[in-house]
């Protein structure tokens, strides 16, 4: 890890969202899927930050179980311990935040965030498993993504970084920083 001073963007406080974001958390027991995908291809000892990690920090907790010895959790809602992200992380793990975000604009500053907080690898993940936006009866927020759709948000976010689409297939694309660093999507 290595420490930055960065001021700290509104939308990390969750008085400042537009829905009920904190309520979209599950509860789990096993790794989630998108994290199990992310963690085959890293090492064991390289720092890892999960962004909106949610109420129980399971991935967190589920990857420890599995060896990993850098590996820290962020919620703005349930874990919102600052001093986290004064660090960058090799790893930083961003999955079904995005889709959850009503507000276009914020949803590319928190893509632009993370990328800025990785020195190798961002996993990012969204829901595909459905079409459109819209804002359920709880009070949360749900936006579907297709490939292209979520394609052209990454590119919108990263737009100058230098990358390239090297994997796609049945909703998965690894998106690779030209210059050391290595960028993963996962469309579930």
């Amino acid at each position: 890890m290595e420490q930055t001073n960065i001021i700290m963007p509104s939308w990390l406080n969750h008085q400042n969202w537009n829905s009920k974001r904190w309520k979209t958390s599950l509860t789990r027991t096993k790794l989630s899927v998108p994290a199990k995908i992310f963690s085959e291809s890293l090492d064991k000892t390289s720092s890892i930050l999960d962004f909106g990690c949610g109420r129980g920090k399971y991935d967190v907790f589920n990857l420890i179980k599995q060896g990993y010895t850098n590996v820290s959790g962020f919620d703005p809602y349930y874990y919102s311990n600052h001093s986290l992200l004064n660090n960058s992380y090799d790893n930083v793990y961003l999955t079904y935040v995005i889709n959850v975000i009503e507000n276009p604009v914020e949803r590319l500053e928190v893509i632009k965030y993370c990328w800025e907080k990785c020195l190798q690898t961002l996993c990012v993940a969204v829901r595909t498993d459905g079409v459109g936006e819209f804002y359920t009866k709880s009070g949360t927020y749900q936006k579907f993504y297709s490939t292209q759709s979520f394609t052209n948000l990454i590119d919108e976010a990263l737009s100058g970084e230098l990358y390239s689409i090297i994997y796609n297939l049945d909703g998965n694309a690894i998106i690779k920083r030209v210059q050391k660093m290595y960028f993963q999507i996962s469309l579930f």
